[in-house]
């Protein structure tokens, strides 16, 4: 039986923070570096990739000679044993197939690209990559080269996010469907059967507010939620009474959803030229037993 328990956290407040140079070594001796985050297109972030085998550069002989890759949130780069390093690239690419690199031999396996990949996460008890896609939600056996789709959604759906269960023996999905109220925690084995189906609670439950009297903004996909507090910003109207995944602390297994809470009536802004309401980010902690 799955139980879900929930914290509410302090307000966030957004800042900026400066992208970081990242480098993760392996047992025997191979280095992934991965640049500072720049914007290569508008609101497109990529780090160039560098591949050294006892501290020579052989990025050339295993990728381009100018890689860049999309780093996903959470991001794990190497197995648990560092025999696989999952490789992300980068969207724009003619060929935007993840790499999946043996690090034994520098042999590298290329994955049908579940679209833009938001999170990955490895087994820790096996050499299982799960790749939370933009269109899907796949595990990859890096030992026999399998893939498995375990959940495609639709046009009305989002992946928010999906990780191993802390036993190991089962995969979480964060499930978001727009025209539904209700978003769902999917639990499935690691044959591919899903096994149940649990509701989370709905903001306005956990924030105690009256949803009704802004229903008619959440049915629409405007730019119509106002934030008040910190840095301007507009969120479309459907995101609102809604979770959306922010942060996951594998050590906890908490994950860290956010939120827009309503906090005026719904009145004309004539800074941004729209119907609306102002809002402010709450969190919540949440954690899943099985």
């Amino acid at each position: 039986m799955t139980t879900l328990n929930y914290k509410i956290l302090t307000d966030p407040h957004d800042q900026l923070t400066d992208s970081i140079k990242r480098s993760y070594t392996t047992q025997n001796n191979i280095q992934i570096e991965y640049s500072k985050e720049e914007e290569i297109r508008m609101g497109l972030f990529a780090s160039q990739v560098s591949v050294f085998k006892d501290g020579k550069n052989v990025t050339t002989s295993i990728l381009d000679k100018s890689f860049w890759a999309t780093i996903p949130r959470p991001f794990e780069p190497l197995s648990f044993d560092t025999s696989f390093a999952f490789i992300p690239t980068c969207p724009t690419y003619k060929d935007p197939r993840p790499i999946v690199l043996q690090t034994s031999t520098l042999t590298k396996v290329y994955l049908d690209s579940p679209g833009y990949i938001s999170s990955n996460q490895f087994s820790k008890d096996s050499n299982l990559l799960l790749l939370n896609g933009y269109t899907k939600l796949i595990l990859f056996n890096c030992d026999t080269n399998e893939t498995m789709t375990l959940y495609q959604k639709n046009d009305d759906q989002s992946i928010e996010f999906s990780f191993f269960s802390s036993s190991g023996n089962k995969i979480l999905l964060l499930l978001t469907d727009h025209k539904l109220r209700d978003q769902t925690v999917r639990t499935f084995s690691l044959t591919g059967e899903h096994l149940e189906t649990n509701h989370l609670e709905t903001p306005d439950d956990l924030f105690n507010f009256d949803f009704t009297k802004f229903e008619r903004l959440a049915k629409e996909d405007k730019f119509n939620l106002f934030n008040s507090y910190g840095y301007a910003f507009v969120a479309a109207g459907r995101t609102l009474n809604k979770w959306h995944f922010m942060n996951y602390d594998r050590e906890t297994n908490e994950i860290t959803l956010r939120s827009y809470i309503p906090v005026s009536e719904i009145y004309y802004n004539k800074e941004w030229k729209q119907e609306g309401c102002d809002i402010r980010i709450k969190e919540v902690g949440l954690t899943i037993a099985t």
